[in-house]
């Protein structure tokens, strides 16, 4: 676990939440925020909430935006079903921002390949890539104006 810096900011810049789940009302406790606990109905309106209790605590100029900071919440205390589910989704947040960043990646390349002239099926064969998805990769760079 971090420790807070003195201007409120972590070592890691991630700040661990403990969830559970309390009649009605899911509770955040954050560990680099000692006495700070947050409620609410739903477990979006959590993560809104513990967000803006960080940036609250860390950042009260209100300069960074909410969802740049990295929160990583333990559903330790649930069942093991919740602690699945929540394993689940936090593997596809990870998966769905490293397919935003491989699909920059492949078109950049795609577009170097292009550029350089060599021909449809070679690029597909390169990028290991359907020429359909090359042909996606196509209408991206026309419509940005390219």
């Amino acid at each position: 676990m971090n420790e807070a810096r003195e201007d409120g900011a972590t070592e890691s810049g991630v700040f661990h939440v403990s969830v559970s789940l309390e009649g009605e009302w899911w509770m955040g406790r954050l560990a680099e925020l000692p006495g700070v606990v947050v409620p609410a109905a739903s477990l979006p309106e959590l993560d809104e909430m513990v967000r803006g209790a960080i940036m609250m605590s860390v950042d009260p100029g209100g300069i960074r935006p909410l969802d740049s900071m990295v929160v990583e919440y333990d559903y330790g205390g649930l069942s093991r079903l919740l602690q699945l589910a929540a394993d689940v989704g936090a593997q596809h947040a990870r998966l769905i921002e490293a397919n935003v960043g491989l699909k920059v990646l492949l078109r950049a390349a795609k577009t170097a390949l292009v550029d350089e002239g060599y021909s449809f099926a070679d690029i597909c064969h390169l990028l290991g890539l359907s020429t359909a998805e090359v042909a996606r990769l196509r209408e991206l760079r026309d419509s940005d104006g390219d």
